[in-house]
């Protein structure tokens, strides 16, 4: 899972969307641009992590 940050700041950011999407494919992975400003898919991250930790640990 691949989280960047400053989804707010798109300007100045330093990895591009596109960019996070690219790395997050070639690793079979989930990427989420996030705002800690806005809360932008912070939730959403979370959840996620939350869901593939006990996918792993083999629960539901």
């Amino acid at each position: 899972m691949f989280a960047g940050n400053k989804a707010d700041m798109e300007n100045e950011r330093v990895i591009k969307d596109t960019d996070l999407q690219e790395l997050a494919s070639k690793y079979k992975a989930k990427a989420f641009m996030t705002s800690a400003k806005t809360g932008q898919n912070v939730d959403e991250v979370f959840k996620a992590l939350g869901l593939a930790v006990s996918e792993k640990m083999g629960s539901k």
